[in-house]
């Protein structure tokens, strides 16, 4: 079984010993390195809805937590809710100015989304991905343009099949 690494937290508010996520983050981190994805879907859950109440759903803990949740969702194979999940906080890092962390959420959707099989939910995903690029196109314009490509060539498949 493939184990789950949960990422830390990467600005300094966060690491710093005094943020009291941390320990919560740890703890999600063990319950997903012990299989125990549900548990720690939920904590995940909880912590980035408490964090989301506490400070404001784009304050940048709000959105580490956010991070955090949406990583286990992937982990438990709920890529469609993980696209989502990562497309918010990317366009949230966007909006504060904060671009780098806009880039690394947006990619990390983005390809989440080239990993999801059923044509509906790609089709589904997919546009709220082309949505985010517009926002957050990538170096050169490159990562908007992968994903125009691809959401047509799926949307073209999906109409075949309709037919």
């Amino acid at each position: 079984m493939r184990r789950a690494v949960t990422p830390a937290p990467r600005s300094e508010a966060a690491r710093s010993s005094n943020n009291p996520l941390i320990p919560s983050y740890l703890r999600i981190r063990a319950l997903a390195e012990a299989g125990e994805l549900d548990r720690a879907a939920q904590m995940a859950a909880a912590i980035d809805d408490a964090a989301a109440r506490a400070n404001g759903p784009s304050h940048p803990s709000a959105l580490e937590a956010r991070e955090v949740h949406a990583h286990i969702t992937a982990e438990r194979g709920e890529l469609s809710a993980a696209v989502a999940l990562y497309r918010d906080v990317a366009e949230r890092w966007a909006f504060l100015g904060k671009q780098e962390s806009a880039d690394e959420a947006a990619a990390r959707a983005h390809a989440l989304w080239m990993r999801i099989t059923d044509p509906t939910e790609a089709v589904r995903a997919g546009e709220a991905v082309l949505r985010m690029r517009t926002q957050i196109p990538g170096e050169n314009g490159t990562a908007y343009q992968q994903a125009a490509r691809r959401l047509k060539t799926l949307q073209a498949r999906q109409s075949q099949t309709q037919n």
